[in-house]
């Protein structure tokens, strides 16, 4: 066969694959294989401070949240026996000192923790404002002082790193440290941490950009400076010590985290307490990811190196809130049915596919593996910037990503679904619904939107422009907008211009 003949025959073979496998969309299972730059997507697990009475943690409350953590365990097994490792999300696992005394003593839970582990998931520290006064004796500080700080901060990682000794089988110091150099804590002594060998955050100060975009940070960076009291939180300093992971907090919720920060105008935080308002519903979550990846797909196909960035794309769960029946986040509803959502719809969706040349769409990955993958990103490219967001309103000339157009189409949108009629000509369309603000809450188990919702429409070509009947779906004259500039246009739903750039159609004015 001629070299021609060949590749003739390779591209049919390629094309077959992609018209008739269901979960194609706009990746290809292919062999075809490229430079991976892959979105990380990061499963965070905290270990909030455990019911204390007078200071004393009860037993019961370590043993009902170790139970919780199994669950989860016993989940990952199930999505490895039937599709593969591949499938199966990375925890990082940033554990208090409260429940790593517990950890450390008892069989079952330290079991349950080398099984982890040996599976390849990550550990750090994560607290509140509790101390050691004693065995089992973890009372809350009252006051945030340089001194209370520097305690709890000692208190909690030297119990995590007895923990992570036993797990890990070696007293050697720099082993413990290789394992466990992850921090995240409402009194954190920065400075002590860092002494102390650790250097990445997860999450926390990321979630201020939702205040003005309603999604979070995209790419891990280095903040400009680390106390949330002190200057911008979404700023970047290049040259800071720090690394910052950013991951959503808990998935199912809706409702406020994280301190809003001074000097934000009263417009964007309207009717929110004191912390900024978020979205994780599964809808919404959906919508995020489809936003991030037309983002990705588009930094693929440029030649700009300063397009070249990590992504990421995480969100958090604490051990309290999987319960089987866990109610904290809303109307009696199961946060463990959200996370088994979310894990499979992902996995049908974008773990693991590969776009038509090749390139890995997403996988999953420990924060510790983006923080690493971020530092080789930062050798590779010195001295550029990853993620800044320097002033405290919504400014389109200094919004950090390309898809302009899409995002403020896209704020407050509500994923429903592919319609999939138009595979078959290379289109991808997907409906969504949208409200004007911040009104989706829980009611009874649902969510709904306390004002009036809308149907819009995302869509976009695989590949070059192509001419569709969008009639069935929408009728008469549509309004459609250009997902990078904003820019609007009327078009006829029965002869309807899609190309590489997504737009949002729409019969509303």
């Amino acid at each position: 066969m001629t070299h021609r003949l060949r590749a003739l025959s390779i591209g049919l073979a390629l094309l077959a694959v992609f018209l008739t496998e269901s979960s194609e969309k706009i990746f290809s299972k292919t062999a075809a294989q490229s430079a991976d730059n892959p979105i990380y997507v990061t499963f965070v697990i905290h270990f909030d401070p455990l019911a204390a009475p007078n200071g004393q943690v009860a037993r019961s409350a370590y043993e009902a949240e170790r139970n919780n953590l199994a669950w989860l365990a016993d989940f990952f097994d199930e999505i490895e026996r039937t599709k593969s490792a591949d499938f199966v999300p990375k925890l990082m696992l940033e554990i208090g000192g409260d429940h790593a005394e517990y950890y450390s003593e008892d069989p079952v839970g330290l079991a349950l923790l080398r099984r982890l582990y040996a599976k390849g998931h990550a550990f750090g520290v994560h607290f509140h404002n509790n101390y050691k006064a004693g065995p089992h004796l973890w009372p809350s500080v009252r006051q945030d002082t340089p001194q209370n700080r520097q305690r709890v901060t000692a208190d909690h990682i030297k119990e995590v790193d007895a923990l992570v000794e036993k797990i890990i089988g070696s007293s050697d110091p720099k082993l413990i440290r290789q394992a466990n150099h992850g921090i995240t804590g409402h009194l954190l002594d920065e400075e002590l941490a860092r002494q102390m060998g650790f250097d990445f955050f997860t999450g926390g100060r990321n979630e201020v950009l939702n205040l003005f975009f309603d999604h979070d940070v995209y790419n891990p960076w280095r903040p400009a400076t680390v106390r949330e009291s002190v200057g911008w939180p979404l700023a970047e300093g290049i040259k800071e010590y720090w690394i910052l992971v950013p991951q959503a907090p808990v998935l199912g919720a809706i409702g406020e985290h994280f301190p809003i920060p001074a000097g934000v105008p009263p417009e964007y935080t309207q009717g929110m307490r004191s912390m900024v308002w978020q979205d994780l519903s599964i809808p919404a979550m959906q919508r995020k990811f489809w936003h991030l990846s037309l983002e990705w797909l588009q930094r693929q196909k440029s030649t700009n190196p300063a397009d070249q960035r990590v992504w990421v794309f995480g969100w958090t769960e604490h051990t309290n809130n999987l319960f089987a029946d866990d109610n904290r986040y809303g109307d009696n509803r199961n946060l463990r049915d959200e996370v088994r959502q979310y894990v499979t719809w992902l996995n049908e969706n974008f773990i693991n596919k590969r776009t038509l040349d090749g390139k890995l769409m997403a996988r999953y990955a420990t924060s510790e593996t983006v923080m690493k993958a971020f530092q080789a990103w930062e050798r590779a490219y010195p001295g550029q910037s990853s993620f800044s967001y320097p002033v405290r309103v919504r400014d389109w000339e200094v919004y950090p990503y390309r898809l302009k157009g899409l995002t403020r189409e896209l704020m407050y949108a509500h994923y429903e679904q592919e319609i999939t009629a138009f595979r078959a000509q290379g289109v991808n369309v997907h409906k969504l619904v949208k409200t004007d603000g911040r009104y989706w809450v829980y009611q009874n188990g649902r969510v709904v939107s306390t004002r009036p919702t809308w149907d819009i429409y995302l869509l976009w070509s695989d590949a070059d422009e192509k001419i569709i009947d969008l009639a069935s779906v929408l009728s008469g004259t549509i309004k459609c907008v250009d997902g990078r500039s904003g820019a609007e246009t009327v078009q006829a739903a029965a002869a309807l211009r899609v190309t590489e750039e997504p737009i949002i159609c729409t019969t509303r004015p």
